[in-house]
């Protein structure tokens, strides 16, 4: 269990409307609005302007992102 720890959780969508309808919006705490998730950089960039990440966190998701993994799982070093 990972007490004490925050989860992230990423949603992206290409009709905000669909999430407003749904009323999913608002158990978001940030939205923030990015061109097309298709690339490792992409993703990256996403995560920077989070600010959710010290340094270090962020060196270990770029070293993951450039590993060509295909499944996008972040475990918010709940270890």
């Amino acid at each position: 269990m990972c007490q004490g720890r925050k989860l992230l959780v990423l949603c992206t969508t290409s009709c905000k409307d669909v999430l407003r309808d749904m009323q999913m919006l608002s158990v978001f705490t940030k939205i923030v609005h990015v061109s097309n998730i298709s690339r490792p950089e992409h993703l990256l960039a996403c995560l920077d302007q989070l600010n959710a990440f010290t340094p270090r966190e962020m060196d270990q998701v770029r070293r993951w992102a450039g590993s060509g993994k295909k499944y996008v799982v972040i475990d918010t070093f709940c270890r």
